[in-house]
Formats: structure tokens, C-alpha cells, sequence
């Protein structure tokens, strides 16, 4: 609030702000589960305001397999706590079913739309996987099509592999990031499975891994159209065997680390925990996977506090849109009391936020506030003033392609007791150049016997 003299008398001069700060986007994927959905969310403490449960499959024809885990009530219930509800659409791995879906895109969208639409979700991730490289244009076809057919405010997202090493083979080539941006509300990178089942031993998800990745795509991606995904899931190796890399929900190591007494490491270079477990032939291993562990050494790589921040750190680094965690119900409670704070350590701010608030901390060096003219023969108290706050004087430029920004100004509107004709005012009306500059011109407003208007020449930006 900021005050200034007319005549004597103290006017009240108010500018609004747009608070560009905001949340950045929460997404949690369920998958398997122990819990109903609702449980699972409830168990989040507000951490989450996206959900996407596995509701939607796909047939070895291609087309829509709506499973039991769609619930109406359940839906109905996220929206009543604003948490969109965007199921994903998977086809498990199965190449053969996505392919025969992308050969023949239309009624697999028909299926969608009308399923978004009879349930009223909130849209759709589509998280197709295993394809081959070749099926990268036809990927990007099917989701340029079902943007044109789902409904402009549904949104559609899609889970891409990371490519740290540029790979153009294998299944994680099979993602055109430019072209897909151009389709998608936001992507959901899985930068996790750096070491996977079949593979070496390692990180689930070392951070020098997960930055790779963040950077590859940001060469071609906004970072406003980028979530982060965050396993919350770990892997184990037995030495001495040939497979190893089985998965393991974060938080059974703990009741592990316990019941058996292990001393964790932590790894600085890889910014990951890990623990090795040794059974031995006359002891009872722990029960993974719904099965016991049999004697043997064991190596667990997993994620814990110290590791979950390290990768929340990149997405308040790149001030990317937000995390993905893969997947609800992995987590213990711990976790619910870090994640959201971590998550929002830095205030999102859109691209376009930031411009905006760029050129309004620029035009704070042009604001001020005019010297009105007294008025002759008037005292203080023979003056009324009436505050308008509808901004009644714009002007608009083109500031870049596609974009106007106007420029406000506050209006108030005085009343005069006696008349006073032929009376003007001088005003100033600030815009934005073709340069990027800000100018600003003189006017002069007349008032009759009636209304004269003062004006505060405080530049507000709005888009």
C-alpha cells in the first residue's frame, strides 16, 4: 500500500500483485498395492495433488482394458481434496500390445476419450514401454492425436525413458523428447533402473545418473513440462549368481537393517545408501517378494532420506515442474515428513512467471506517482474522494510473438462539490516497446463539473 497527497488530502493508492510462487506438481503412481487407494492417499499427508492408479490396459487387439481399479467414489473423493486424478496407461512391458495399439491408434483413443470423459477424470498418462526404436514416430503420431481429441482442459502427460548416453537404439530411443513436447501438458522421466534386474550391481538411481538425464532433456524439452521420477523402490544382488537385481520396496530395508542388525554405507559419489546382508546356513533369511531368502550375501542398493533429497535438490536446481514417485505404497510413514517440503524447497515459478515478474521488477525503476495540479480555491474538506479499483486505463503492445502484455494503471475517481469547467488533469501511460523497453506517454484528461479523475502511474504487468 503506498499513500500520496491530492490537495492536501491523504489518498489511499493500492496496486495488486500476481503471486507467481507456487506448489509444484506432486505425482503419485499406484500400482500393486496392500491398501485401498483412498488409504494410500490419506497416508501421503498432503503430499500429493496428482494421482495416477493403474486403471487403464491395453488388449492384445489394442484397445481399452478399463480394470477393477477404477472407482468412481474414489475419484469423486480426490477432487473433493483438489487432487487430479489422471490414471496411466500401460502396457506392462508388453511390446506386441502397444505396437498393435500404435498401428491402429483410433479406437484405442475413442476408448480413452470416452472413458476421460463418462468417469470425468482429470486426463491421462500414457506410460507405453519396451518398444523398439522404430516406433518412435508412430509414438509421437498417437499422442498428437489423442491431444486433438481429448478436451483442452484434460490433461495428457507421458512417461518417457531417460537417455543419458544418447542412446538410438534399444527401447529408450523410442522417445522424440522435441516432438512429444509439443503434445503433452508434461513429461515424467524415469530417471531410475541405472542398474536394473539382468544387470550389474549398483544404484537404483545414482544422482550423477539422474542429472545426466535432467540435462539431456532439457536440451530439448521447457523444464516446464518436466516431472522428475523418484523410485521408491530398491534393488538386491546375491553375490556368486549369475541374475541378480530383483526390486525391493524402500521400506522393508529398514525392518531388515533392524531385525539383522546391519551397518548401512552411504555412497557421496552416487549420493545412495546401501547395506550388505549376510545369511548364513542356519539362519532364517527376510521374506522379499513373497519369498525367503536363502543363505547367501546379499548386496541392497536403496533409497533412504539423505538420497531422496539429493535428487529433490535437482528439481529445485533446474526448477523443473515438479516429481514422480514410482510408486505410492513402497514408502514408510518417515517419508511423508520430508518429501513435500523438500520438494517446494524453492518456490515454482513457469518460465512465463518469471518473465512477468522480470519485467515488473524493471518497471519498478519507471514507477511513480504523478504530482497532480491543485485545485484552485479548495480547501481539504470541501474535497470527497471515492476509490475506484477497476484499472479503467490500458494500453497493449506485442512484447514477443504471440504474447501481450498490458499495462495497468489505477484509477480513482474525486468529487467535486462546486463546479469547475474546462479542467484537465495530466496522465501517463506506461507500455512496453517492441525492445523489450519501457516507455511511457503524456495525456491530458479532461474532467467536467462533476468527476475529475486522479491517477497513480504505477506500472502493473499483467499477461
Amino acid at each position: 500500500m503506498r499513500k500520496f497527497i491530492i490537495a492536501g488530502t491523504i489518498v489511499m493508492s493500492f496496486f495488486t500483485s500476481t503471486v507467481f510462487a507456487a506448489e509444484r506438481l506432486s505425482l503419485g503412481y499406484i500400482y500393486s498395492a496392500s491398501k485401498s487407494h483412498s488409504e494410500i492417499i490419506e497416508f501421503t499427508n498432503n503430499s500429493v495433488n496428482v494421482v495416477s492408479p493403474t486403471c487403464f490396459d491395453i488388449t492384445t487387439r489394442g484397445r481399452l482394458d478399463i480394470n477393477g481399479m477404477l472407482d468412481q467414489e474414489f475419484i469423486n473423493e480426490m477432487h473433493s481434496k483438489n487432487i487430479k486424478v489422471t490414471p496411466f496407461l500401460s502396457n506392462h512391458w508388453g511390446r506386441k500390445r502397444a505396437q498393435a495399439a500404435l498401428k491402429n491408434p483410433y479406437p484405442l483413443i475413442e476408448d480413452l476419450v470416452t472413458a476421460i470423459n463418462d468417469y470425468n477424470l482429470d486426463g491421462v498418462n500414457v506410460d507405453l514401454e519396451n518398444l523398439d526404436s522404430k516406433d518412435k514416430n508412430s509414438l509421437t503420431e498417437f499422442m498428437r492425436l489423442l491431444r486433438e481429441a481429448l478436451p483442452s482442459d484434460k490433461t495428457l502427460s507421458i512417461a518417457v525413458a531417460p537417455n543419458p548416453k544418447r542412446l538410438t537404439t534399444t527401447w529408450v530411443a523410442a522417445y522424440d523428447y522435441k516432438a512429444l513436447a509439443e503434445y503433452v501438458d508434461y513429461m515424467v522421466v524415469m530417471t531410475y533402473d541405472e542398474h536394473c534386474y539382468g544387470g550389474a550391481a549398483g544404484p537404483v538411481a545414482g544422482i550423477n545418473f539422474v542429472e545426466e538425464s535432467i540435462k539431456v532433456i532439457l536440451e530439448e524439452v521447457s523444464r516446464d513440462k518436466i516431472v522428475m521420477g523418484i523410485p521408491l523402490y530398491g534393488r538386491f544382488w546375491q553375490e556368486g549368481e549369475d541374475m541378480g537385481g530383483e526390486a525391493i520396496v524402500i521400506a522393508n530395508v529398514p525392518r531388515i537393517i533392524k531385525k539383522y542388525r546391519l551397518v548401512p554405507r552411504y555412497s557421496l559419489e552416487e549420493q545412495t545408501p546401501y547395506v550388505k546382508l549376510e545369511v548364513d546356513q542356519d539362519e532364517t533369511g527376510p521374506y522379499i517378494n513373497g519369498r525367503e531368502l536363502g543363505p547367501g550375501v546379499y548386496n541392497i542398493w536403496y533409497e533412504n532420506e539423505n538420497s531422496i533429497k539429493a535428487k529433490l535438490a535437482l528439481v529445485n536446481k533446474y526448477n523443473l515442474l515438479g516429481a514422480g514417485l514410482w510408486a505410492l505404497d513402497n514408502e514408510d510413514a518417515d517419508f511423508w515428513t520430508y518429501y513435500k517440503d523438500a520438494l517446494n524447497e524453492t518456490p515454482y515459478e513457469s518460465e512465463k512467471e518469471i518473465k512477468i515478474r522480470e519485467r515488473m521488477e524493471y518497471a519498478k525503476k519507471f514507477a511513480v506517482v504523478e504530482e497532480l495540479p491543485e485545485i484552485e480555491a479548495m480547501s481539504p474538506l470541501e474535497v470527497q474522494y471515492i476509490e475506484v479499483a477497476t484499472p479503467i486505463l490500458e494500453c497493449e503492445t506485442e512484447a514477443e510473438e504471440e504474447e501481450i502484455v498490458k499495462v495497468n494503471v489505477l484509477v480513482y475517481e474525486v468529487i467535486l462539490p462546486f463546479e469547475k469547467k474546462n479542467k484537465s488533469i495530466k496522465i501517463k501511460r506506461f507500455y512496453i516497446d517492441e525492445n523489450n523497453e519501457l516507455k511511457a506517454t503524456m495525456e491530458n484528461l479532461y474532467y467536467d463539473t462533476t468527476y475529475v479523475r486522479a491517477v497513480s502511474t504505477k506500472a502493473l504487468l499483467v499477461v
